[in-house]
């Protein structure tokens, strides 16, 4: 049993993957009258749920610090109380006061708490009461049960509307603070651990502030984790022990050569070397960023670590579309071998596995797609070899090349994979290393608009579908475009380039649906912008021309497109509307349009959090996406429109991943292009 501070900070003990309340259930305001909800907006406009709170009197709530820590001027909160719903209902009160803690600490987390005085009283009633708070004395033991309430993501991302609540547990404060220690993260007195030991169940993102309740008194303030109830990453297995594979390494990264994380799997060679993926390694700094971890049941403790000092990439390496994906790391010490560390067996140059042949994958990887968390115990999986002609014909219809230097492991019904996080991991068949995993679309793989709804093109009849076949047979949706005029649209460079004759285009107009209705027409001109970069992606526009001409009615019409010196600010609210991915890693897309409100994200926090990964943004980009994350344009939504007040302003590009709130989408900047569109429209 431990005393807890006056005020408890709530984080995860447990990575669990999720948006944001992790395995719970909807529930109303009536179970939760002391919640409240912390509304934002960058431009004290237009405001969207943010952050939770309890109510303390009729005038203040308790939150996160970091909810209101560097955010501007008080007018930009507001305090939802009294509602089930995030962003509408109950009574909405202006902010007068934003308290935080004198010593909150911004890069630990430490004393995570701040007041916001509202400058109206609140009206108790049965929605609408305050909390009680729990004492200095107040004692949570381990195993106790805690109940959190908020508006939470299901999947690590995507905002809810109705309340949620979840039942968790307190976790031992020791053990969760040497397993956030090994990520480099503090855990102190100040703070309290809840979540369920086999993850699952936990607060995520969007109930920062939010409150932690045990019988009914509040004892946490939730603060932060490490991703949402992140379960394990191998798609369809089950967890497993590294004397079962002692011939596995976890690959570890850290952009500054100071924290590291699991990131990629390999294969002890020998005991110096380790094989992985070329893509893991690749364009990614020097080979202090790097370390080999051997001997370890857990991505991220256990074994020994070892520095890198060489990084050897296949020669033929083609960052593009993935051929020849493999590379060498060299360990700067030696592997000591034993039960758990041990040489793998590699498949010679004859060795052939054939269909239907059963192999086994192990890592840490994504235990479903889009999960983007790691699984910190080891897993396995047993999959079959699926036949070479199948995979590469089913991959060519998305443009994506498989050869002989590659092969297809799965299940046939679905449900079983390798997935991201196991990069570089080794894929077994009777002991024998026959396969480096390297990518694949989504894992073990539903609609594309991230946190949108269904629309129809009655909304949006400005919109295309611009339709692709490698064999200019079978066409299928890959892009989104903007109408023009009546013979031309406007798209992204990247869904173009490169990809053969103009026959194997077409343009749809004036259809809801992805791939029926409308009228199709055949492309004459595929017009790429001269300074269009396929590796940075800047200037990422093309147009192009129909063989044939548009007839305009409701549902086809020519778009508003952005001037010269047409200016978005900050939070200015915006549409997105395409067939793309509902969710980071889908692959897969929607057949009805869809349609989503974002705002624009400021620029430089936007460049900046994509140059610690590596990724250029400029001004010829604009960053739209959703503070709290969960809305986004996603792959499929590839050189669709980015409304503003209906005129055209950007043409998706790129992303990491899809609703990240530290990653918005960047579409290419249309203001910037106005004088190149008309003279080639």
């Amino acid at each position: 049993m431990r005393v807890l501070a006056v005020f408890a900070l709530c984080i995860a003990a447990v990575a669990a993957i999720g948006n944001r309340i992790v395995g719970g259930s909807v529930t109303t305001i009536d179970n939760y009258p002391t919640l409240a909800a912390v509304l934002f907006s960058p431009n004290a406009v237009a405001f969207w749920q943010d952050c939770g709170g309890t109510i303390l009197n009729n005038r203040a709530i308790l939150t996160a610090a970091h909810c209101t820590h560097n955010r501007g001027a008080v007018n930009r909160f507001r305090i939802r109380v009294g509602s089930t719903w995030a962003n509408s209902g109950g009574v909405v009160h202006n902010v007068n006061a934003n308290i935080i803690h004198p010593q909150f600490n911004s890069s630990s987390f430490n004393n995570d708490v701040a007041i916001l005085r509202s400058a109206t009283p609140f009206s108790f009633d049965n929605n609408v009461r305050a909390g009680s708070i729990a004492g200095a004395n107040y004692n949570v033991g381990d195993g106790q049960a805690v109940w959190a309430a908020g508006w939470s993501d299901i999947f690590s991302g995507a905002n809810q509307e109705q309340l949620r609540h979840v039942q968790m547990v307190i976790i031992n404060q020791n053990t969760c603070r040497n397993n956030y220690a090994a990520r480099g993260i503090l855990v102190n007195e100040n703070m309290i651990c809840a979540g369920w030991p086999n993850g699952g169940l936990y607060q995520c993102q969007g109930d920062s502030g939010g409150p932690l309740y045990h019988n009914g008194v509040i004892v946490g303030v939730n603060s932060f984790g490490i991703g949402c109830a992140a379960g394990n990453r191998i798609v369809g297995g089950s967890v497993t022990t590294i004397d079962r594979y002692p011939t596995i390494a976890a690959m570890l990264y850290s952009p500054n050569a100071v924290t590291f994380w699991q990131d990629c799997g390999g294969t002890i060679l020998n005991n110096r070397a380790i094989l992985t993926a070329a893509h893991c390694t690749h364009n990614r700094g020097a080979v202090n960023r790097f370390r080999i971890r051997v001997g370890s049941t857990w991505a991220n403790s256990g074994g020994v670590v070892h520095n890198v000092n060489a990084n050897i990439i296949h020669p033929q390496f083609n960052r593009n579309n993935l051929n020849n994906d493999i590379a060498i790391l060299r360990s700067a010490t030696t592997f000591s071998f034993n039960n758990n560390v041990r040489a793998g067996s590699i498949a010679g140059a004859n060795y052939n596995v054939g269909d239907g042949q059963a192999v086994w994958a192990a890592g840490w990887g994504d235990t479903f797609s889009g999960a983007n968390q790691g699984s910190e115990q080891l897993r396995h999986v047993q999959m079959v070899i699926i036949n070479q002609n199948t995979c590469r014909n089913n991959y060519a219809t998305r443009g994506v090349l498989v050869n002989e230097n590659m092969i297809c492991a799965g299940w046939p019904s679905g449900g079983r994979d390798q997935c991201q996080g196991d990069s570089g991991g080794p894929l077994y068949h009777n002991g024998i290393v026959v396969g480096v995993s390297s990518f694949g679309i989504g894992c073990a793989a539903g609609n594309r608009i991230v946190g949108g709804s269904v629309t129809t093109i009655d909304r949006y009849p400005t919109i295309a579908a611009m339709l692709y076949s490698p064999n200019a047979v079978t066409f299928w949706q890959d892009c989104g475009g903007t109408i023009l005029n009546n013979r031309a649209i406007l798209t992204a460079a990247h869904c173009t380039h490169n990809r053969g004759a103009v026959n194997r285009f077409r343009i749809r107009v004036g259809s809801t649906w992805a791939n029926s209705g409308g009228v199709v027409h055949n492309v004459n001109a595929n017009i790429i912008h001269p300074q269009f970069n396929r590796n940075n992606l800047n200037n990422d526009i093309a147009i192009l021309r129909s063989a044939t001409t548009f007839s305009f009615n409701n549902n086809v019409r020519a778009g508003s497109i952005a001037g010269a010196n047409y200016n978005v600010g900050d939070g200015q609210a915006v549409w997105a509307a395409g067939w793309g991915d509902t969710f980071s890693g889908s692959h897969q897309g929607s057949e009805q349009l869809r349609h989503v409100q974002m705002v624009i994200m400021n620029q430089n926090s936007c460049r900046i959090n994509y140059a610690n990964e590596g990724h250029m943004v400029n001004e010829n980009m604009i960053c739209a996406g959703w503070p709290s994350g969960g809305r986004d344009q996603c792959q499929g939504d590839s050189g669709g429109p980015l409304y503003h007040n209906g005129v055209v302003v950007g043409v998706s590009s790129f992303g990491i991943g899809c609703g990240r709130a530290a990653f918005p989408g960047i579409s290419a900047r249309v203001s910037r292009y106005t004088s190149w569109i008309a003279s080639n429209a």
